[in-house]
């Protein structure tokens, strides 16, 4: 295997691991800052 299919499959395992072992947080944290996203765009700051 060269160094980058282990670079890769370190990212990988490591991701499923936090994935796994903070799904619920993962989840809330994408939601929230996705909806906070939204809410930025949708809010005009020079008004």
């Amino acid at each position: 295997m060269g160094k980058v299919e282990v670079l890769l499959a370190i990212i990988v395992i490591g991701w499923s691991f936090i994935s796994f072992g903070r799904n619920r947080l993962t989840v809330e944290a994408y939601t929230y800052s996705v909806s906070f996203e939204t809410e930025a765009l949708r809010v005009d700051p020079y008004e």
